[in-house]
């Protein structure tokens, strides 16, 4: 996958859409916040097909060969609702659910949230 980086201040832009419409379930989209939930992601196979972020995580992302779309912080804030310390946001299109066969293969332990929402 190839990466580029564009530079984004203005919050009505289109390309920022799927962060202004996060809130329906009907788009299939996972939102993953932050760094560790981004890489994590990519490693399960889930590919990113938006990323936002401020400035400071041009360099330490390119790793990951992403397009990014580079935002101030007060964008990103007004995007998620709230502050956003993280200053990383992405939406992936939202994987077929697995069974539970599935889950609980080759697991000593398993753990069902029902209905969780956030995590903190």
């Amino acid at each position: 996958m190839a990466g580029c980086t564009e530079f984004v201040d203005d919050p009505t832009d289109a390309r920022l859409a799927p962060f202004r419409l996060r809130r329906d379930a009907d788009l299939g989209l996972v939102v993953l916040e932050g760094e560790l939930v981004l890489r994590a992601a990519l490693a399960a196979g889930l590919l990113p097909t938006t990323v936002v972020a401020t400035g400071r995580w041009v360099d330490r992302l390119a790793d990951l060969h992403l397009h990014l779309l580079v935002v101030p912080q007060a964008v990103l804030d007004e995007l998620a609702g709230y502050p956003l310390h993280r200053g990383l946001v992405a939406v992936a299109p939202r994987p077929a659910p697995l069974t539970v066969g599935d889950v609980a293969a080759g697991a000593s332990t398993v753990v069902v949230l029902e209905g969780l929402n956030d995590t903190e």
